[in-house]
């Protein structure tokens, strides 16, 4: 009986030193559906910050946000990222590695563990698109730009010079959107509790398009940008 009553405790104990193993974090639990709210929460705490710098810049102008409907490809991003931040040669695992190592270490005490945690959600997460619904909790007026619509607006001429011109076609349909542009947004990187997240974020306007990593953690269920670096920058051509 002491026998079999050691070898239970011993058990336990082993259980209780190496259970984190065992134990599936937060984000390891949460459905597709649970991620993507998560998700969509964050996209509008990013909106929502630009719609208050956009009404600094502009003394309280009204604006409008045009958010592609698919997310940033990883293919997409990298090659962005080549051509426009760390040249041919670059590798899209070691720029996101040392842009997130760079900006966790400035803003979020965390141990290496769960900034690898966090980077590596992020490339999973992006191996692929998903869709951008209507229901982006922000205050920030917005609409979802299709991909059907931005192919047609890519399409059309110029009825003045007769030359296809994207910018002004969509100047003319959304001049709300003229100041803001188009963003696209990755998908989340998230730790292990869910309540810090990384995003790269797109956007264009005209000629000139740029690329944000950010980093938001999670008070009080509200989502707050702790830091923005930047991560490549493009102009003459449609980001």
């Amino acid at each position: 009986m002491k026998k079999s009553l050691i070898i239970i405790i011993g058990g336990l104990v082993i259980l209780g030193l190496t259970g984190c193993s065992f134990v599936k974090s937060k984000r390891d639990k949460a459905s597709p559906a649970e991620l993507e709210i998560t998700e969509d929460a964050v996209y509008g705490a990013y909106l929502s910050a630009e719609l208050k710098k956009f009404r600094l810049e502009n003394h309280g102008e009204t604006c409008l946000f045009a958010v592609r409907q698919l997310t940033i490809e990883n293919e997409i991003t990298m090659e962005k990222v080549k051509l426009n931040y760390f040249g041919k040669k670059a590798d899209f695992r070691t720029w996101l590695t040392k842009i997130g190592d760079r900006l966790l270490k400035k803003s979020i005490s965390l141990d290496r563990l769960v900034k690898k945690s966090m980077i590596s959600d992020f490339l999973v997460r992006n191996k692929k698109s998903r869709i951008i619904d209507e229901d982006l909790p922000t205050e920030a007026k917005y609409f979802i730009f299709r991909t059907a619509e931005e192919l047609k607006l890519q399409n059309r001429k110029n009825p003045r010079t007769g030359e296809i011109s994207f910018w002004y076609n969509f100047n003319q349909k959304y001049p709300l959107a003229a100041k803001t542009g188009v963003y696209s947004f990755s998908c989340s990187g998230f730790n292990d509790k869910m309540d810090q997240a990384l995003i790269l974020v797109s956007s264009s306007q005209g000629l000139i398009g740029e690329g944000k990593v950010v980093v938001f953690v999670r008070k009080k269920r509200i989502w707050i940008i702790k830091n923005v670096a930047n991560a490549y920058s493009s102009c003459g051509h449609f980001a």
